[in-house]
């Protein structure tokens, strides 16, 4: 979600009201963010890790505890979905975001 969303859905939620989603409309997944960030800094990709390998250090991490750089859970929340429906707002409020893809920027 970009900031200018938020600036732009902020005057259309204190006129109208109510509870919205506020999201993208596409959610994009860990490895395109990594393609787009990588891209803008000039950087290679880093290379990827099979699920199983994953899998398996995350396992390493339940056993030693909640301060390992990976864990089961970590590994859910990197590897699974978590999506929201931005439908109501940009159908009640007429509201409209950007591609945060398509508009990402490092400065």
């Amino acid at each position: 979600l970009m900031v200018q969303d938020i600036a732009n859905l902020l005057p259309m939620l204190i006129e109208k009201g109510g509870i919205y989603n506020v999201c993208d409309s596409y959610q994009p997944s860990f490895r395109e963010l990594e393609i787009v960030i990588c891209k803008q800094l000039n950087k290679k990709l880093p290379l990827s890790i099979p699920y199983w390998f994953a899998k398996s250090m995350a396992i390493l991490g339940d056993c030693l505890g909640e301060n390992t750089p990976i864990n089961s859970l970590k590994l859910r929340k990197i590897t699974n979905s978590l999506t929201f429906s931005n439908e109501k707002a940009m159908r009640e409020l007429g509201w409209k975001p950007m591609n945060v893809l398509g508009n990402f920027q490092i400065e």
